[in-house]
């Protein structure tokens, strides 16, 4: 397949309520100078792989997002309005690009987490790389330490770590791939309402190779004590 000429869109998903930390939602607090979200948005400009950006939003943070992209003179974002999971934000901004006049719908998506602020324009474009040769790819690390599954407390079963790896975003895909996929999510009340994307594909059997592109590190800040750990990565 000839994917020279096929776009790709990049999709950050920021409409996190931000429960776990409380107050403000993380990814409009200050990390080394500027809002968490907007750290995986350079990085994704940077890169220049994407011919369209989508950043997905609360409704109640749309206005605010305009004047923290104004301020920072950042150009050419998409705002969509997302909903209360991530898998909701995720399926609203492919609604979004499903309803462009004239959209291309054999093109990419690349879809990120903006509490993940440690991505960079070299592990895009290689992830972009992989994502046109195969039709799927995930940022990734081996697993370090071994999984329990566990009932009621305790441990049921030890799975080795062997084999296994940590699933990070950016994860990316044919836009009719994970677009089935969500669409098939949608009426499977089987499936895991909190799935995201990766989860999805693999439960809808539509991409039969997804490649990991290892990268470290890719830490998710999700308590108020990381973003401590975070900055300090960032300095060096």
């Amino acid at each position: 397949m000839n994917t020279s000429n096929k776009s790709v869109t990049g999709i950050i998903l920021a409409a996190g309520s931000g429960q776990r930390i409380g107050g403000t939602p993380k990814q409009f607090r200050s990390l080394h100078g500027k809002p968490l979200f907007l750290h995986s948005v350079e990085q994704f400009l940077k890169s220049k792989v994407c011919s369209r950006m989508i950043l997905v939003v609360s409704q109640n943070k749309v206005a605010y997002t305009r004047r923290l992209l104004l301020m920072y003179k950042i150009e050419g974002i998409e705002i969509v309005v997302g909903g209360a999971t991530r898998r909701q934000s995720t399926f609203a901004a492919l609604s979004f690009l499903k309803a462009l006049p004239g959209s291309r719908t054999d093109d990419f998506v690349m879809v990120h987490d903006a509490a993940r602020p440690l991505i960079t324009a070299a592990l895009i474009r290689d992830l972009a790389k992989e994502m046109k040769r195969w039709g799927g790819a995930v940022a990734g690390v081996a697993a370090l330490d071994i999984v329990c599954e566990a009932k009621k407390g305790f441990v049921t079963r030890v799975i080795s770590k062997k084999d296994l790896y940590y699933g990070y975003t950016p994860q990316c895909f044919r836009f009719p791939v994970v677009w089935k996929a969500y669409v098939q999510g949608k009426i499977n009340p089987r499936i895991d309402p909190h799935a995201d994307s990766l989860e999805l594909i693999q439960t809808s059997g539509s991409l039969k190779k997804i490649r990991i592109v290892m990268t470290y590190p890719n830490s998710k800040v999700t308590y108020a004590s990381d973003f401590l750990a975070v900055e300090a990565l960032l300095r060096k």
